[in-house]
């Protein structure tokens, strides 16, 4: 206190704090710490998402399907797997295969070959410099027997028109996404008008003229009858498909 004029008069001071130095290093070293943390987390959120970017460009895909978002094998036939998002394969990629019973061949610059035995699930897995950088889980599935159609249609009734906007025969396997790549070599119709018939055979797959003729003149109530359908696959080897019917409405 201090006396003026008789009055006292209270002086109030503010605080000063003194650090010393040991306490300022600490409270440095703090501050480099939690920085480097942040730099590192924003480092690592950088990388996992630029990594889940090059994962969703990378794909492993069966182009032997009809529908190729289906990750399906099919027993006993060669299912053609490409992995689409890379560069040209190269020594330090690697694609390795397990379960139910499958093999992996390479046919082209990230193009593959695979056969399944077993039903169950299989991994198709694509390495580089050894490590696992994507991986894909497929169903496999048995395949039925391949059968020539009409338009995907067979054993039942279709109006001329619709024949012949697609005039040939095309295989498929029926009840499953497999897309045959056999053809037919060739076949015999059999035109059904009332209680005549004519049988003419072509090769190839397509009508030939003289049955798309016949298939003009086809009324309600007739039938063609598809016979000795000759089939050849990329191996060259002949199979007989069962015959089929088609009635026209």
């Amino acid at each position: 206190m201090v006396r003026t004029s008789g009055c006292l008069r209270t002086l109030r001071y503010k605080p000063v704090y003194i650090y010393s130095k040991n306490r300022l290093k600490k409270l440095y070293t703090s501050l480099v710490v939690l920085r480097y943390i942040s730099m590192k987390i924003k480092f690592l959120a950088l990388c996992i998402f630029f990594w889940g970017i090059l994962r969703s460009q990378i794909n492993i895909v069966n182009l032997s399907l009809t529908d190729t978002s289906i990750a399906i094998l099919y027993k006993g036939v060669d299912n053609k797997i490409v992995i689409t998002g890379l560069k040209p394969h190269t020594d330090m990629d690697h694609v390795g295969i397990k379960g139910a019973g499958s093999t992996i061949k390479q046919a082209g610059t990230n193009q593959y070959t695979v056969r399944v035995s077993a039903r169950g699930k299989c991994i198709i897995t694509y390495f580089v410099y050894g490590k696992k950088k994507f991986e894909k889980e497929f169903t496999t599935a048995d395949i039925s027997d391949p059968i020539g159609t009409i338009s995907g249609l067979w054993n039942t009734s279709m109006s001329v028109n619709r024949i012949l906007i697609n005039p040939f025969i095309m295989i498929i396997s029926p009840g499953s996404y497999f897309k045959q790549d056999a053809t037919v070599r060739s076949f015999k119709a059999v035109f059904v008008q009332g209680a005549d018939s004519t049988s003419i055979y072509t090769s190839g797959s397509n009508f030939s003229p003289e049955q798309i003729k016949h298939t003009r003149e086809l009324k309600k109530g007739d039938s063609i009858y598809f016979d000795e359908i000759r089939a050849a696959g990329p191996d060259a080897r002949i199979t007989n498909l069962p015959s089929f019917w088609i009635k026209i409405e």
